[in-house]
């Protein structure tokens, strides 16, 4: 790699970010620059898109940051890992497509209840419902029963629901 590398994290993300290289890599010699954007509740203009960041619940030890991109008239949401939260909500709100982790089975979930720092399908369909999403994708999903994972969902949310595969492109 010879282009800058680029990175859009969380208040504090850069001290994360070293404490997990130190670890992971502590012998890697970058040749190229490392640029480390961090945000918190902010929003950046582009000229051709928007981004606004929020900061979401994930752990006791760093919370992350989900993101909206605002583009001709569309909206994109993403959050990486997080519990439910209402903050992502309100972030969310109308969005086209909004891309959410879904790590908690519905088995752990009846079993468990709900995680800290993940969501369970039956928290995404509420999230999608009160956000007004139009469709929704699931990424990070650890439970491979989709029937029971849409059945939670369908609870409710009635919008387009995507369990999406490695590799998968979504237009908008």
């Amino acid at each position: 790699r010879t282009k800058p590398l680029n990175l859009h994290g969380y208040k504090n993300f850069e001290n994360d970010y070293k404490k997990i290289r130190a670890i992971m890599s502590p012998d890697l010699n970058d040749q190229y620059e490392i640029k480390i954007y961090e945000y918190l509740d902010s929003e950046k203009d582009f000229e051709l898109f928007k981004v606004r960041a929020s900061e979401v619940k994930h752990s006791t030890f760093f919370n992350a940051v989900s993101y909206r991109i605002n583009y001709q008239n569309k909206s994109f949401v993403y959050s990486g890992d997080m519990g439910f939260d209402k903050s992502f909500i309100e972030l969310a709100k109308n969005a086209d497509i909004a891309v959410l982790e879904m790590s908690v089975s519905p088995e752990n979930y009846r079993k468990n209840g709900a995680s800290a720092n993940h969501i369970s399908p039956l928290e995404a369909g509420v999230i999608a419902r009160k956000a007004g999403i139009k469709k929704l994708i699931f990424v990070h999903m650890y439970d491979p029963n989709e029937e029971a994972v849409l059945k939670d969902v369908r609870e409710n949310y009635q919008g387009e629901v995507v369990i999406s595969k490695d590799l998968q492109e979504f237009d908008f």
